[in-house]
């Protein structure tokens, strides 16, 4: 519990610096079909490279969870129009009974539709030996989602 409460007050922390975009959004888990609710955000750090911090609350068959993720993103293309970027990062999972700590890749797109508003969709892998629903080694996700300005 400790963990959550320190990651999120991270998390919240780490979006209030003036530059960042904060976020929400849906997911989709391509092998167990779980669905989440996310809170993201994406901060900054040079004109090409940002990190991506976010909560994710998963509801799926078997047990709801919360995924805290910390993504580093290098992007490419214009940030006031379309930009692509890969990613990679850690993952710490809970469903309060058992903690798991994952890693993933994948990339994302985002287009800015004003000076405020950017539609965000992410598809990524998640690398594990845990078992996440039924899936061992590792599961699939999208995520659709819409950012805006601090």
């Amino acid at each position: 519990m400790k963990k959550i409460i320190f990651l999120s007050l991270l998390f919240f922390g780490i979006t209030m610096n003036g530059y960042s975009q904060v976020g929400i959004g849906a997911g989709l888990g391509i092998y167990d079909g779980f669905t989440s609710a996310l809170v993201n955000a994406e901060i900054p750090l040079s004109d090409s490279f940002s990190i991506s911090p976010s909560v994710e609350h998963s509801l799926a068959k078997y047990s709801d969870a919360f995924l805290f993720n910390l993504d580093a993103q290098y992007n490419f293309g214009d940030k006031d129009a379309l930009n692509f970027y890969p990613l990679a990062g850690v993952v710490v999972v809970t469903d309060f009974k058992r903690d798991a700590t994952l890693f993933d890749v994948g990339g994302g797109l985002n287009y800015a539709i004003s000076d405020n508003i950017k539609l965000l969709g992410e598809a990524k892998y998640l690398i594990t030996e845990e078992k996440i629903g039924h899936s061992r080694g590792g599961t699939y996700t999208i995520q659709f989602g819409v950012l805006f300005n601090l």
